[in-house]
């Protein structure tokens, strides 16, 4: 049997308890951060899983995320 959420689990009961994403909750420059560590993370994923088309579309969305904050 898998280890996942039990069905009868709401949702609403669940918590986040990771002290990285609760600061980006309360900081747009904590989440921006966050946000960029992590697409970088799978872009290099991608890239060494040779899925290269997935691997710019999310240059696209750093490109996007960074014309939306530096204008």
């Amino acid at each position: 049997m898998s280890k996942g959420l039990e069905p009868t689990r709401k949702r609403s009961s669940l918590k986040i308890s990771k002290a990285e994403l609760l600061s980006s909750l309360n900081n747009q420059d904590t989440f921006y951060h966050l946000y960029i560590k992590v697409t970088n993370r799978a872009i290099d994923m991608y890239t060494k899983a040779g899925r290269r088309k997935f691997a710019l579309k999310l240059h696209g969305t750093l490109a996007a995320l960074d014309v939306y904050v530096y204008l």
